[in-house]
C-alpha cells in the first residue's frame, strides 16, 4: 500500500503486489492478509480503514475513516518522547529581543523533577492566580497541579544563560488531543516570568508549537483565554489566532474564549 501524486487533491492511494518487504516498510498482518505499508505513506495512512472497490470507473478505490486516522495521529504524536526534537521544531539559535541567548528543554510532565515542577507552578500562580480568582472556575490549586502533572501533559521550558548559570524564564504546557472531531495541538499554558515578558519569548514558543502541529498532521492549534485577559488575547490575535467555531457564545454567560489557528494552511516560520 502506498500513495502517489494524482488527481485534484494531489494524492491517490495505490495497491500493488509485493514480493518482499522494503527496508523501512511497516508490516501489518490481519485476517490472514499480509500487507506492507510504504515508508513514505505511513503518516498519511495511519488509522485508515480500507475497502477494495471494483466498479466500471475504478478498481483501486479505498474508503477512509478520517476520524480514526486523526485519532491515530494524535495517539502517535502523544507517544513521542520528544516531539519538538522529532519534528525539528526547535530553533537552531534563538535570542530575546534584548540579545539574551535561549535554551530549550522538552519533557513529559511525568518526567519533571520536583524542583522544576515547583518552579512551573510558582510561575503559573504568580501570573494567573488573580485572573483565576476573578473567573467562574475560581483558583483551585490541587486541581491545577493535577492538570499540570497529567500523563498527557508535555512541556517546553526556556532557559537563559546568566553568569550564575542557566535560569528558567518561561514554559509552555501543551497536549495532543481530539477536540470536536479535530486533531488538535492544545496550548494549555504559556507563561513567562514578569521581567522577561514582551521580549519575544512567547512568540518563539508558539512558533515551535506551530511547526509541531503542522508536521504532526494536526488540524489546528488551540488555546483557552479568559475573556477579560486583554494582554493574552492581544498576543494570540497578533500571531494569527481567531475565535474558534466551538467557542461559547456571550449568551451562555461564560468568561473564557476558545481560540484557534489552522495547521493546514500555516507555513513554517523562518
Amino acid at each position: 500500500i502506498g500513495v502517489k501524486q494524482r488527481g485534484c487533491n494531489g494524492l491517490t492511494y495505490t495497491l500493488e503486489y509485493a514480493t518482499e518487504r522494503g527496508k523501512f516498510d511497516e508490516e501489518v498482518v490481519q485476517n490472514g492478509a499480509r500487507v506492507f505499508i510504504d515508508a513514505k505513506a505511513q503518516l498519511t495512512l495511519l488509522g485508515t480503514e480500507m475497502d477494495y472497490v471494483q466498479n466500471k470507473l475504478s478498481s483501486d478505490s479505498l474508503k477512509m475513516t478520517k476520524t480514526e486516522l486523526k485519532k491515530r495521529l494524535v495517539k502517535k504524536a502523544s507517544k513521542m518522547p520528544n516531539a519538538p526534537l522529532t519534528f525539528n521544531a526547535l530553533p537552531a539559535t534563538s535570542k530575546t529581543v534584548d540579545g539574551k541567548k535561549l535554551e530549550f528543554s522538552c519533557q513529559w510532565a511525568t518526567h519533571l523533577s520536583d524542583e522544576t515542577f515547583d518552579w512551573v507552578f510558582r510561575l503559573f500562580s504568580t501570573n494567573m492566580r488573580e485572573l483565576y480568582h476573578k473567573s467562574q472556575w475560581g483558583y483551585d490549586e490541587p486541581s491545577k497541579k493535577a492538570e499540570l502533572l497529567a500523563t498527557t501533559a508535555r512541556f517546553i521550558i526556556v532557559y537563559v544563560e546568566e553568569e550564575s548559570g542557566k535560569k528558567p524564564i518561561a514554559f509552555c504546557h501543551y497536549r495532543f488531543d481530539m477536540d470536536h472531531g479535530y486533531a488538535t495541538l492544545y496550548c494549555y499554558e504559556i507563561q513567562v516570568v514578569p521581567e522577561c515578558q514582551a521580549k519575544g519569548i512567547g512568540s518563539i514558543l508558539m512558533s515551535i508549537l506551530d511547526t509541531i502541529g503542522r508536521k504532526a498532521g494536526m488540524d489546528k492549534l488551540m488555546a483557552t483565554v479568559f475573556a477579560y485577559n486583554e494582554k493574552s488575547l492581544g498576543f494570540f490575535h497578533k500571531i494569527g489566532f481567531t475565535t474558534d467555531e466551538t467557542c461559547p457564545t456571550e449568551e451562555e454567560g461564560l468568561d473564557y474564549l476558545l481560540l484557534s489557528k489552522s495547521c493546514v494552511d500555516s507555513k513554517p516560520n523562518q
